[in-house]
């Protein structure tokens, strides 16, 4: 799970450092342009923000899957 994680992170640092996830607000809303490397920089972004989300539902599964061998 560390080394999906810490993947994760690395994909989305490199993005940043590229320049795919910039957006500038003021005075006008500018972002860069959407290429096949920034969808994967979302997509692994989003990933690790839904991480909690997906630790939390494989450790109910597995909470039901002990609680029904009892």
């Amino acid at each position: 799970m560390f080394s999906i994680i810490f993947g994760l992170i690395i994909a989305v640092l490199t993005g940043a450092a590229a320049g795919e996830n910039t957006i500038r607000f003021f005075p006008s809303i500018k972002h860069a342009d959407i290429t096949v490397y920034s969808l994967l920089v979302y997509t692994a972004y989003f990933i690790l923000c839904m991480m909690p989300v997906i630790i939390n539902i494989r450790e109910a599964i597995r909470w039901k899957h002990i609680e029904s061998r009892i």
